[in-house]
This record gives C-alpha cells, structure tokens and sequence, in this order.
C-alpha cells in the first residue's frame, strides 16, 4: 500500500512519519527519486488532514521539513556544500519549504556553496519569507561575494522592494531600533563596490524604487538633518550614473556629512543650495553643526558678495548674547576650515572677490574673544600655501605668526 493510499484517519500519522522516513533516507543516501516520492505524498497527506479535521497533523508536516535544515541528522545543507547530497534534491526540497535566516547564518558554510546553490536559496527565501525581513541582513553580507552575484543581487533587489510594501512602523524599524538597513550594506561596503559592484547595480537597475524609499523616508522622519543615505553613498551612486538621487535627497543630505566641502560638492550633484538656507547657518538661526562648509560654500560662490558677508555679520551680532557667544566659539574653527581647504589650490590666488571675502573673514575672526581656536586660526593662515602675500602683510597678526613660525616659537 502507497504512502497515499485512502485508508482510515487513525493510520494518516503513520503515513506521514512513513513519507518523512522516505525523505530523510533519499538525503542521507542522495536518492532524489526517494526524494520526489516524499514530497510529492506530502500535499496530498496534508489535504488528507485537513479532510480528517486532523489540524495538529499539518503542524507536524510543516516540523518535519523544517527538520531538513534544523536537525543535525539531516542538515541537508551541508551535505550539498560536501557534495554527499546533489543540488537537485535541495531544489526540490526548497519547493516545499525554507530554512531560517540563522541555519543559513550559522550552519551552512556559505562562503564554500556554488553559485547555483546561493541563487536557489535566495529565490527560495523571497518567495517564502513574506515581509519577514529579520536577518537578510546577515544573509546577505556572506552572499556578498564574486561567485554569489546572481543569488546577492535576487535577494537584495526582492528585499528593496518588499519594504515598500510594509506598514510606516515595520519600514522605519532599521532606523528606530539601530539595526542595519538594507543601504547599510552599501555604506559598510563601499570601497569594495570600486570593484565588486553588487550593490550599486541592483540599486542603478532600480532607481525608481530607490526614489520611493527616499520620499517616504523623509515623509516619516521629521529631523531634517537626518536622511536616508549618507553623503558617500549618495555621492558612489551618482558617479555610477544616478544622477536622480542627490536633488531628491535635498538639504536633507547636507546633515549625513561634516565635510567642509559639502556644499559645493551636493551643488555639484544637482542639489539646489538655497542662499537663504546657507545664511541661516552662518548666522547660528538653524544650527551650527554646519558653519564649516556652509562658509566654505559661501566664500567661493558668485552669489555671494561682501555685502552679502556684511548682512551676515550684522544678523549674527544682533543675536542674543548665548547665541553671539556660540558663533564665536564655532567661527574661528569653521573660518579655519574654509580657508585650509581653498588655499590649497594656487587658482585662489587669481579670485578677487573670494580674496575681498577673505579679508573680510579675517577681520571678523580677529575680532571675537582670545581663545585657543582664534590662535588656530591666525597660525593656520599665516602658513597657507596659497593665501596672497598681500593679504597677509595687510593683517599684522598674521605677520606676526609667520615671524614666530620663521623664529620656531
């Protein structure tokens, strides 16, 4: 009598513990016909279950597959990664169920699977996980290699879509609770994307979901200095050709990075810098978190003139005394900042108006309190590479730092 004989309910546990003894001994001895006649009597015994009204019945079916990965007797996984077991039979094993994120983690030796058998698991996991998303994360930083791709890119392509279709509260989770988003892995990742571009190919194949991502992340997140991609990454996507995802990251982005060279560099990616916006920074009426390379910005842009720079003073001093007293205290090093990074170059030598600017800058600086950071900053452009002559010899302070250097004091 077959596994699937119609026979009485009393004996329907017996089958099923005969068809789960059929397909524990195709794995152990790599019988894929033992194999295909288990799975193939399971479905009909499960129905037979349901018929009987014998639900506990279905609970030990879906037990014995999972005892596939889970068991130490059968793991399965393994015995396909030292080739004891053929890729066919975890084929058809993987119809009917899936393993956890952890026996893939912890038991399975990835980094020694084939290709073929990553690209079965990841096609497995996107059609049976659901909007589970708990430990992809995991799964796919060891998918991450050469011989992985086609398997890495499946998986990370479903799981980037599958966020969007789960509730506010499952979607923001990665960035209320610390853990790992599915960009992080690009962020962690990205010196090795220079050759391996696993990532930045999925993401360049869907942009239009990317995109998606980004406005509903910023629909949810009210501090605007927070975004959903960091500066770097953001910066990596767009020299691999999105060009779309700077301007729909906005001001946003300018909060992921310190980079005195920010500002310009988003600009550059198509971010529009509103001139307004970079006042408020120099004048401490948002924050100074920023000032450095909002300053930097500011000194190099057209759009801004010395009258510009004199309006921003004036802002700035009318503020109240804690205000005035924390733009003092940043103005010296974000002033420092600014001018280390554009001296660098002889081109700012020939600018006058970035010089009439700077000059203007200097005597600002000079005239807030003594203080460590002012000392800085007088050493700090007194030995410019590139800051005219002129300008130096106009401000005595600074002479006086390029004598002392000169003396070695």
């Amino acid at each position: 009598m077959g596994i699937t004989s119609q026979t009485n309910h009393n004996d329907l546990e017996d089958r099923i513990d005969c068809a789960f003894d059929l397909l524990y001994s195709g794995i152990e001895q790599n019988d894929l016909e033992r194999v295909d006649d288990a799975l193939i009597a399971l479905p009909t015994l499960q129905k037979d279950a349901v018929d009987a009204k014998q639900y506990h019945l279905l609970e030990k079916v879906n037990r014995g597959l999972k005892l596939v990965f889970s068991d130490p007797k059968h793991s399965l996984m393994p015995k396909v990664v030292a080739g004891e077991t053929s890729l066919d039979i975890l084929e058809q094993v993987l119809e009917h169920t899936t393993p956890q994120p952890t026996h893939l983690i912890w038991n399975a030796k990835i980094q020694q699977m084939p290709g073929r058998m990553t690209q079965l698991l990841a096609v497995n996991l996107s059609k049976f996980r659901g909007l589970n998303v708990e430990g992809f994360d995991q799964i796919l930083t060891q998918f991450y290699e050469p011989k992985h791709e086609l398997g890495f890119k499946h998986l990370y392509e479903h799981v980037l879509k599958l966020m969007l279709t789960m509730d506010d509260k499952s979607f923001q989770r990665p960035f209320t609770t610390n853990s790992d988003s599915i960009f992080y892995l690009l962020e962690r990742n990205l010196e090795k994307e220079m050759k391996l571009p696993l990532i930045t190919d999925v993401i360049l194949e869907n942009q239009d979901v990317v995109l998606a991502h980004v406005a509903r992340y910023d629909s949810l997140t009210r501090d605007q200095n927070a975004a959903l991609l960091s500066f770097q990454v953001v910066m990596h996507l767009h020299k691999a050709g999105f060009e779309r995802l700077a301007s729909a990251c906005g001001l946003r982005l300018l909060g992921t990075c310190a980079d005195v060279r920010q500002f310009i560099r988003a600009e550059r990616m198509g971010v529009a810098i509103d001139k307004d916006f970079v006042i408020k920074k120099l004048t401490g009426m948002i924050d100074t978190f920023m000032v450095n390379s909002a300053l930097h910005y500011a000194l190099l842009s057209k759009d801004f003139s010395v009258d510009d720079f004199v309006s921003i003073k004036s802002k700035a001093m009318g503020s109240h005394a804690l205000a005035i007293q924390a733009l003092e205290t940043s103005l010296p090093v974000a002033f420092k900042d600014a001018a280390e990074e554009i001296f660098k170059k002889v081109s700012a030598t020939k600018n006058a108006l970035l010089i009439e600017k700077t000059d203007f800058m200097i005597n600002w600086a000079l005239g807030t309190k003594p203080s460590a950071a002012l000392n800085s900053l007088v050493r700090a452009l007194a030995n410019l590479p590139h800051i005219p002559e002129a300008l130096v010899k106009k401000h005595p302070t600074l002479l006086d730092a390029r004598f002392g250097r000169d003396l070695g004091l």
